[in-house]
């Protein structure tokens, strides 16, 4: 015989609640920091362009 360790739903939902809100807060930093990035590459293959 064996017991199903259950996890109350609220303790889950909580979790799940907790995790989309930290990825909320860190979406537009995310997004900041692809766009320089690919900025700057923009900008690295846009000046190797001129030199050729």
């Amino acid at each position: 015989m064996f017991t199903v360790i259950t996890l109350p739903e609220d303790f889950v939902s909580s979790i799940i609640g907790y995790m989309s809100g930290l990825f909320g807060d860190l979406a537009p930093y995310i997004t900041l920091i692809l766009g320089v990035i690919l900025g700057m590459l923009v900008i690295s293959i846009l000046i190797n362009a001129l030199r050729r």
